[in-house]
This record gives C-alpha cells, sequence and structure tokens, in this order.
C-alpha cells in the first residue's frame, strides 16, 4: 500500500533540490495548479508577484537555480499541510537572498507558496 506524501515530505523533497541545485526536482515538487505569491522591494503589497501553475513557475525555478546560487532551506516549521521556512541563497560574488516562505501542501505537493524576501544591494 502507497503511503501518502505529507508536508515533512514536501519540506523535504523542496530543500534537497534546492540544495542540490536541482531543477527539474524543485519544479516537481509543486502541484499542476499551484499559485506562487511574493513579496519584496520590487513587488509590494499592492503588485505582488503572482506565478500560477506549474508552467508558470517552471521557468522562475529554472531562473533561480540558473544563477547558480548556494541555497539553503532552514528554521522550518512543519505541519499536517503546510510548512514554513526561511531559505537563503549565497551568490559567487557573497551578496545574500533570504526569503521566509509558508506553502500548503495538498497530495506531497506545494499548492500555495506565499514568501517575502530580501537581497543585499
Amino acid at each position: 500500500m502507497a503511503t501518502a506524501m505529507t508536508a515533512a515530505d514536501a519540506f523535504a523533497a523542496l530543500r534537497r533540490a534546492f540544495e542540490a541545485n536541482d531543477a527539474d526536482a524543485a519544479v516537481d515538487a509543486y502541484a499542476d495548479d499551484a499559485v506562487v505569491v511574493g513579496y519584496s522591494e520590487r513587488n509590494r503589497p499592492g503588485s505582488a508577484q503572482r506565478i500560477e501553475g506549474r508552467a508558470g513557475i517552471e521557468p522562475w525555478i529554472r531562473d533561480v537555480i540558473g544563477r547558480n546560487l548556494r541555497h539553503s532551506l532552514s528554521d522550518e516549521g512543519i505541519g499536517e499541510d503546510r510548512f514554513a521556512a526561511v531559505e537563503t541563497c549565497v551568490y559567487q560574488t557573497g551578496e545574500n537572498v533570504v526569503s521566509v516562505m509558508v506553502c500548503h501542501v495538498r497530495d506531497g505537493k506545494i499548492a500555495r507558496q506565499v514568501g517575502v524576501e530580501t537581497w543585499d544591494e
């Protein structure tokens, strides 16, 4: 009998994918109809970045992973159907990007992600 995927499984898959710079695995962590909402200095609350569907999320993930950053996910909090974590990215130049994300999980895949990021200038 197959075991249902949990929020802990979804977090572990995303962590492995980002820390290995594996774009295919990172894209696979999202549901087909997933939505990502992002807030930052460029995307303030009135004009948040909104990416819909795995097909829309894929180029975004490939761009992030293609920058050859060192990614780490930490400080996770994992519940029954969601997880929250801090993602830290370091460019080869030493500049940092830090984001905090809350991910709602359905059937072992990220269905909705809301995050806030900041970076060195």
